[in-house]
């Protein structure tokens, strides 16, 4: 997957190998291939080792997770196939039948992580590179629920989401590569480009021991140059509205705590009155917005 794969939709009819050539001559160009990304979208185009050392490092925050935050496996262009399904059709070694109900029979697939080949595709799980709990843990829990629902079926860059065998998913959990690698030692370099393509992409921040491994890692990689458009979601977040020029008015803070910062709601709370009158939620300490801080500290109503 990633550099050198495609996610295809089933109405283009090409076949896994068209799809892969077509893939492999449009990554040495430097096109990222999957669904159309929005016009003007923000692209970012540096060497791996570049990128892992450019990501924000945080202490991650699991407080609030929990899996339903994210809406998994919809249908977003409704033509009776779901996320799960989309991702199965595109990564068929052998392309299957589609029959009612989006049925997928008569294909075959390969698990990248483990090399296990299946014809039959409810024994795979559709991996998210960067598991939802680590998400969470590195920047969802500021998102609403539509960046979350984005998130999880994200098929505009083929990095973020792969079909691999039932056990291999379960094997890594919600680990990050700083305690988990896909046991084919020669897909691991590939793996360390999608985990750090989908965090660039979608903003995610790493603690200091991942970006540490991920650093080694790639050390021992090919220093691909790598191409990551922005998510939409993500790519313009609304403007706070402008400073105000009268006196007395406390300076804008800018995007300067997390909800971790704060012990309780009611320090929550104070910062962000403090400053929103002003500068809107300059901090995102209102992911649903609906005027409440930080709903996961001790307190919070």
């Amino acid at each position: 997957m990633g550099i050198g794969s495609v996610r295809l939709s089933r109405r283009h009819g090409l076949g896994r190998r068209t799809g892969l050539a077509l893939a492999a001559s449009l990554a040495l160009a430097g096109v990222s291939v999957g669904t159309p990304q929005p016009a003007g979208a923000q692209t970012v185009v540096k060497p791996i080792r570049t990128l892992i050392q450019g990501l924000p490092v945080a202490n991650e925050v699991r407080t609030g997770y929990v899996r339903t935050a994210f809406h998994i496996w919809i249908d977003a262009d409704h033509d009776g196939c779901n996320t799960r399904q989309e991702v199965l059709i595109a990564e068929a070694v052998v392309h299957p039948h589609i029959g009612a109900g989006c049925a997928l029979t008569a294909g075959r697939w390969h698990s990248p992580y483990d090399g296990v080949n299946t014809t039959n595709p409810s024994t795979f799980d559709i991996d998210h590179t960067v598991p939802l709990a680590e998400a969470w843990d590195s920047g969802a829990r500021l998102w609403n629920a539509k960046q979350r629902e984005a998130y999880a079926n994200d098929l505009a860059d083929p990095r973020t989401l792969i079909a691999v065998s039932a056990s291999s998913n379960r094997s890594k959990g919600d680990k990050d590569p700083a305690d988990w690698l896909p046991s084919v030692g020669s897909y691991r370099c590939q793996y360390i480009v999608n985990w750090v393509a989908v965090k660039v992409r979608w903003k995610l921040k790493v603690d200091a021991r991942e970006k540490l491994i991920l650093a080694d890692l790639a050390n021992h990689c090919t220093n691909r140059t790598i191409t990551v458009t922005i998510a939409a979601a993500v790519n313009a977040p609304p403007k706070p509205p402008p400073p105000p020029t009268s006196p007395g008015i406390p300076p804008n803070p800018g995007d300067s705590k997390n909800c971790s910062d704060f012990a309780t709601y009611a320090q929550a709370k104070a910062w962000f009155d403090l400053y929103y009158p002003y500068y809107g939620d300059v901090a995102h300490l209102d992911a649903d917005h609906d005027g409440i801080p930080c709903e996961s500290l001790p307190g919070a109503p």
